[in-house]
């Protein structure tokens, strides 16, 4: 705080000077407050404490100074009035003016109130005036600062809230993406374990014998089995089965079920391609097998089971149907003059070749599969016997 007392006009003085001024008389300042708004503070606060500034030698020059422009100010407002009212009792201004005159006393009171005073009480209601907006500003920027701090506050919250909802979004994705990864990893590994057991399975040229024997059997018994139908209902239009033999015998109704016939199971038909199939290209290779072997252990060979049934097809199909072979057995004719005919010995073998020709089994199953399917086990088999050789030292 400076020693020097102040005096002087306020409007004649700086914003540095004001600002010393207002910090000397112990007045809250802010940093955006103007040079006007300074002054008019300082002003305000004086007149309101004139009392207690005009025995102070640091502010009694600033209280002479109000009140010698306030004194100013009423002598210039007097003198104007008292110019005007001069002119108004001019001759001239009598001669000018339209209004009559009467000789009345005037009703009009004098104002109580000194003239020199009205404008000092303009410049203090000015000043309060000035105030009280600077005043309701800072109230107005409190608000505004509240409803700022307010509205940070429910952000910050609203923000808190929404990183809690992620996290646990988060945390669930994370445990479905958790055990999902587990049964995957599960089933990955019981697929692997089932891929191993099928490739050790089919490795095994055993194994792949079986499924040969298998899949032909299959095959030959769908198609020799009898079958019939069940009608279900009449629904489209009736379809007419025709019989060679009979004519029309019969309509088919549009919905039908395909079931196996009881009575085909007794039949000759159905057993002997099965039984002649299970002959020859079961068990005729199955005692090769177990004849022919080179193994040491004297198992039965996969090898020479496929090789003998291959031979065994490709004499029945390819071979014996086309040869001489066939003539064999049939006795010569006994003399010369003997009925033409068949003798009952040539009758009886052709009736048991007859019996148990494997046509029986080519009319179901044709031969060309059961050749390429038992070709195909015999590479395999073939495979497995250079795979599993024992390296030479």
């Amino acid at each position: 705080m400076s020693s020097t007392p102040f005096k002087g006009s306020l409007k004649a003085k700086r914003k540095g000077e004001l600002t010393e001024i207002a910090q000397a008389l112990g007045i809250g300042l802010d940093q955006s407050q103007k040079k006007e708004e300074l002054e008019d503070l300082i002003r305000e606060h004086l007149i309101s404490h004139k009392n207690q500034y005009s025995s102070n030698e640091n502010f009694k020059g600033l209280i002479d100074s109000l009140d010698s422009s306030r004194r100013r100010s009423g002598r210039s407002s007097s003198v104007n009035g008292n110019a005007e009212s001069d002119g108004s009792d001019s001759p001239e201004a009598s001669v000018r003016s339209p209004r009559k005159h009467s000789q009345r006393p005037s009703n009009l009171g004098i104002p109580s109130t000194p003239l020199s005073a009205i404008p000092a009480s303009a410049s203090d209601l000015a000043a309060s005036a000035k105030q009280r907006g600077l005043k309701a500003r800072k109230s107005l920027d409190k608000l505004v600062d509240t409803i700022s701090a307010n509205a940070r506050s429910t952000a910050h919250e609203l923000g808190s809230e929404v990183q809690d909802a992620q996290s646990e979004v988060s945390a669930s994705l994370h445990a479905v993406q958790g055990e999902a990864t587990k049964r995957y990893r599960k089933a990955k590994q019981q697929g692997h374990k089932l891929f191993v057991r099928a490739r050790t399975w089919l490795s095994d040229t055993k194994n792949l014998v079986r499924l040969l024997v298998a899949f032909e059997g299959l095959l030959l018994l769908l198609a020799t089995l009898p079958t019939t139908y069940i009608e279900i209902g009449s629904r489209g239009p009736k379809i007419p089965v025709v019989n060679p033999k009979s004519g029309i015998n019969a309509y088919l109704p549009h919905w039908a079920i395909t079931l196996p016939d009881p009575r085909g199971l007794i039949s000759l038909d159905f057993y002997r391609p099965l039984t002649l199939w299970t002959v020859y290209s079961v068990l005729v290779p199955l005692a090769v097998a177990h004849l022919v072997t080179f193994d040491r252990r004297a198992q039965p060979s996969a090898y020479s089971f496929l090789l003998a049934r291959l031979s065994v097809l490709f004499f029945l199909a390819r071979v014996l149907p086309n040869s001489t072979l066939t003539a064999l057995g049939l006795p010569a004719p006994a003399v010369l003059g003997v009925a033409a005919g068949e003798v009952r010995e040539s009758a009886l073998i052709r009736g048991l070749r007859s019996l148990f020709s494997y046509d029986y089994v080519l009319a179901h199953l044709g031969v060309d599969l059961q050749i390429w399917a038992t070709a195909t086990a015999f590479g395999f088999a073939q495979y497995e016997t250079i795979a599993v050789r024992p390296r030479a030292a």
